[in-house]
């Protein structure tokens, strides 16, 4: 492969990664999907700010792996998707009575519940946590905080697990918009949603969701 083709690639690659982990950040800030401010100090640090980590190589790996393989909650989240969906409309109306009352719990099963029911192809709901492996993972690499074999087995692990879970962008980004539902979040990224949906720019009609992601 020529340097040209290789640079091309590399490109397209860095776009993909910024599309899936564009979900994780708030603001309006349409433009990020043109540059990279993986690029940028103070980008990486409040990334890191964000996901409750410091910059050191082993609470980031810890906080990866965390991302990468579920804590508790993500075991909850995973064991109660799988109930319900083996349950009838009426079981899991049943279900879901169940945790009236619950202030850990009664949200999010009946998020859960409405995503099964909108969305029956998406067997999981964990892929905001492989985007924010996607980003932190990134953030670390540009601050030199986590080696070449490292960040290629977290990004290449995240995007397979999310590339398998959705059959394309719309799915993708269409069940993290669902999930997020609410004025705030839309006043804050109205924006990146409408551009990820509406433009002829978007990154969503450009990219091929099965790209092959491997290591440049």
């Amino acid at each position: 492969m020529n340097w040209w083709k290789k640079r091309k690639e590399k490109q397209q690659q860095e776009l993909y990664l910024q599309t899936l982990a564009s979900i994780c950040i708030t603001g309006d800030y349409s433009y990020y999907l043109n540059y990279n401010l993986f690029n940028r100090s103070e980008w990486n640090k409040d990334i890191l700010a964000q996901a409750g980590i410091e910059a050191d190589r082993d609470e980031i790996r810890d906080k990866l792996d965390e991302l990468l393989h579920g804590d508790g909650d993500n075991q909850w989240v995973a064991h109660t998707q799988r109930t319900l969906c083996a349950l009838s409309k009426e079981q899991r109306i049943k279900y879901r009575d169940t945790f009236a009352g619950n202030p850990d719990h009664e949200h999010a099963i009946q998020n859960i519940d409405n995503v099964i029911w909108r969305y029956p192809t998406a067997v999981d709901l964990q892929s905001r946590h492989y985007a924010w492996c996607i980003c932190i993972v990134r953030a670390a690499k540009e601050m030199r905080l986590i080696d070449d074999n490292d960040y290629w087995y977290f990004i290449l692990k995240a995007c397979d697990y999310i590339q398998s879970t959705y059959s394309g962008w719309h799915d993708y980004f269409g069940i993290q918009v669902y999930l997020q539902t609410g004025d705030d979040y839309y006043m804050n990224c109205k924006q990146l949603i409408t551009r990820l949906f509406v433009s002829k720019n978007s990154p969503l009609h450009k990219l091929d969701w099965n790209m092959q992601l491997r290591r440049l």
